[in-house]
């Protein structure tokens, strides 16, 4: 797992802490406020999960004084909580392993890269919180059968990723997933996620640092993938919805 220094813990807290920010909800709809708070949550368990690793202690939550019906829910969202807490841990490592060679990378994308990985951390954070508050600014529809659909895919994928000699037509399956799982995801409004991710990709036979760090953040987010997919598997009857003009309704 990654190390921290301490100046730097104290500043991802106070980033996470202020996720999503309060500015945002000027002139926005209720739902749009409701979609907020939810946003604040997941945030939140983050934070907690964060703090309790930097601080080395055993993390809050606890299944004790939760009706036995909770407790499966309960189980899964702890468990997305910590997923998340390793997910942005494993990335922080990517960060710091391809550090030296991000100067290269940037030169001719016009991307200026903050000063420390820690500040790049930060700002990937942020990133990926203004691309969570668009879908609701837009257009935009979730689909539990389709995500779930998907992520049976993703399975598949992954283990096409452990093999170590990849046929062309499986490399082109590959590639044509991620592109789709990044364009679902606001691809183009994460881009300083995907500069150290695809950096990173394109060093990992070269450099066993990365390599290594690389596929531990596969393992971390084929985890979190499997934790997400859990409550859209079709016999938790999710329902479907979409954004229309900062107004949430079901999917028909």
């Amino acid at each position: 797992m990654a190390i921290v220094p301490v100046k730097e813990q104290e500043q991802i807290l106070s980033t996470i802490e202020g996720l999503p920010p309060h500015e945002w909800l000027k002139n926005k709809t209720d739902d749009q406020r409701k979609y907020w708070e939810n946003l604040r949550q997941g945030w939140g368990m983050i934070f907690i999960e964060m703090n309790a690793y930097f601080s080395g202690k055993i993390s809050p939550y606890s299944l004790e004084n939760i009706d036995a019906e909770y407790q499966y829910s309960h189980k899964r969202i702890e468990k997305w909580a910590k997923a998340m807490r390793r997910r942005w841990l494993d990335y922080y490592q990517l960060i710091h392993d391809c550090w030296c060679y991000l100067p290269s990378a940037t030169s001719s994308k016009k991307l200026v890269i903050p000063s420390t990985p820690g500040d790049l951390l930060m700002a990937v954070m942020r990133e990926e919180c203004e691309a969570q508050l668009k879908d609701s600014e837009s257009y935009s529809r979730f689909s539990p059968r389709a995500s779930y659909k998907l992520y049976q895919t993703d399975k598949k994928v992954r283990e096409l990723r452990n093999k170590k000699d990849l046929t062309k037509p499986e490399k082109l399956k590959i590639e044509r997933f991620e592109k789709q799982v990044r364009q679902l995801g606001h691809g183009s409004d994460q881009k300083l996620y995907y500069l150290v991710y695809d950096l990173a990709k394109k060093l990992q036979k070269r450099d066993k640092d990365i390599a290594r760090s690389l596929s531990r953040y596969h393992e971390t987010m084929d985890e979190l993938d499997k934790v997400c997919h859990s409550f859209t598997r079709p016999d938790q009857r999710m329902k479907g919805y979409q954004w229309i003009r900062g107004i949430k309704k079901p999917l028909s």
